[in-house]
């Protein structure tokens, strides 16, 4: 399959997903947020080429990772096609070090767990979490104030109903949540920050601002494991008739989870 080809694919995906979405389907949206959950290591379009090729996925992984797990992919199975980056070394002409750069993509094929047969997984820490995220709020703060914005906990009577909020390098979260709603609040609000909803505030509504930080959080709350309430319905008002602006909303949303499941990881 050429490269072409799987871009084809991602095209075809979101086009999918917004026939979906104008039709009234709230579900669809909330599949793709899944599998991103589900995918956080992959860019958006492989992410969308994944979903477009084998919607039932859960885990995948090349070949020879698989055997690396003890598990062979079956014989016959045909691999999903995404996009890997072709980067190579070149000299700087001012200062002659050679810096990495990105000449283009080719395509190379993963396996679906359902498409291997062998060992059983490890259960992973984090899978393990359902109300009880344990240590991921520490893992959380320690991520954001390495971006330099401030946490701190606030009384209810502080948090004016609220149970948490960001200004621009700064979040409040109230001290009345359980383990899990802080942990879900806090990657709301961290959605905010890393997503500088504060300086975008003129260029983003107030729906598409809160949709796309509560995105963020139910792809990291589903992630770690954490039950969530969310109702997909809210989800389809991410599109608001603009193909474009989805695209880069998605495709936001998707970078800025991966970004705090990497770090909790």
């Amino acid at each position: 399959m050429e490269a072409s080809a799987v871009k084809s694919l991602i095209d075809q995906g979101v086009k999918t997903l917004i026939a979906q979405l104008e039709a009234g389907n709230s579900e669809a949206m909330t599949r793709y947020l899944n599998m991103t959950a589900q995918f956080h290591q992959y860019s958006f379009g492989n992410v969308m080429a994944i979903c477009r090729q084998k919607p039932d996925a859960t885990r995948v992984a090349g070949f020879h990772t698989w055997k690396s797990l003890r598990r062979s992919v079956r014989k016959g199975e045909h691999g999903i096609a995404i996009l890997a980056p072709l980067v190579g070394k070149k000299a700087n002409e001012e200062t002659g070090e050679k810096e990495s750069r990105l000449y283009g993509f080719r395509v190379v094929f993963v396996f679906d767990y359902s498409q291997t047969d062998g060992e059983p997984l490890p259960e992973c820490a984090v899978s393990r979490v359902t109300g009880d995220p344990g240590e991921m709020f520490q893992k959380m703060k320690t991520f954001a104030e390495s971006k330099g914005i401030k946490v701190e906990f606030k009384i209810p009577d502080e948090m004016h109903g609220a149970m948490g909020y960001s200004q621009g390098g700064f979040i409040a979260l109230s001290d009345a949540m359980t383990p899990a709603e802080t942990v879900a609040t806090f990657a709301h609000e961290l959605g905010h920050e890393l997503l500088a909803h504060a300086k975008r505030h003129g260029e983003v509504s107030k729906t598409c601002r809160e949709l796309e930080a509560e995105a963020v959080a139910y792809i990291v709350s589903t992630g770690i494991g954490l039950e969530t309430g969310s109702s997909s319905a809210e989800y389809i008002q991410l599109y608001q008739g603009n193909a474009e602006m989805l695209t880069e909303s998605l495709e936001a949303i998707n970078k800025t989870a991966a970004a705090i499941l990497e770090a909790v990881a």
